[in-house]
């Protein structure tokens, strides 16, 4: 059993999911491009000393760095490491301690470009979650690539209205605010794993969650809604409702 708690705001996913017999044998792998940054942070025992390994799909050793330490208390430490990767390929990630591996990441591979994904970047005002958000008054930011995106029929225009009738009762408006509600389809048609689909949600848990960088938070009690794809299919889509965090209708309305 391992010793280590992962944060499961990193950017990689260190889930044991794995489909079974029945379901098939694909693989889904995860992507990233060039200029994403993936952090990986974890709670361990002081004592130890961690280093990343990442590996491509030949199981040729692509990188090695060390984990960066802070003393949580005598016993415990965060230790976390951040890197690009600006070589095309696939990989797998090892966390290391002792020669030995702790821990070992879902597939993923990284692209100049990949079409059809949005980028995640989060944060949080204090640390929750088993998560260093906030280190020396210092924002540490995650970000999480996802295939899918916003559904060119999921945009619902709304507008929240006030009336009043007088004596006559005939209607008057006082108040009226149009706003909008999103559909994030997550996953392509090929769907994605469970733990995709449990990583956002954890993400739009935060207080600063923005997708390709707009602000968005969820709608009211929104989670995400799978739909099946195939019988005995592990992977699924998903529907999301969120809304950006300002409301562009207000601004032309001033």
């Amino acid at each position: 059993m391992s010793d280590i708690a992962i944060s499961k705001y990193s950017s990689l996913s260190f889930s044991d999911f794995k489909p079974k017999a029945f379901e098939g044998s694909k693989i889904y792998v995860h992507k990233f491009i060039y200029t994403d940054v993936i952090s990986i942070q974890f709670i361990g025992l002081s004592v130890n000393n961690y280093s990343l390994e990442i590996r491509d799909y030949n199981g040729i050793l692509f990188s090695t760095d060390n984990f960066t330490k802070v003393y949580i208390d005598t016993n415990n430490s965060y230790f976390s490491v951040s890197k690009t990767i600006n070589a095309s390929n696939f990989y797998i990630a090892n966390i290391i301690k002792d020669g030995v591996i702790a821990s070992t990441s879902q597939w993923f591979t990284v692209q100049e470009e990949a079409e059809d994904t949005v980028l995640f970047e989060y944060t949080n005002s204090k640390n929750e979650y088993d998560t260093i958000f906030i280190d020396n008054e210092v924002t540490k930011k995650f970000q999480f690539r996802m295939d899918g995106g916003f559904a060119s029929d999921g945009d619902k225009y709304l507008s929240e209205v006030e009336f009043r009738r007088n004596q006559r009762q005939e209607i008057h408006k006082q108040y009226d605010m149009p706003y909008m509600k999103h559909t994030l389809v997550i996953g392509d048609n090929m769907g994605v794993p469970a733990w995709v689909a449990e990583k956002i949600n954890l993400i739009m848990a935060l207080d600063n969650v923005t997708i390709d960088g707009v602000l968005y938070i969820r709608s009211e009690d929104s989670i995400p809604e799978q739909n099946k794809i195939a019988e005995f299919y592990p992977y699924f889509n998903y529907n999301f409702i969120l809304e950006t965090a300002e409301n562009v209708f207000y601004e032309k309305k001033k």
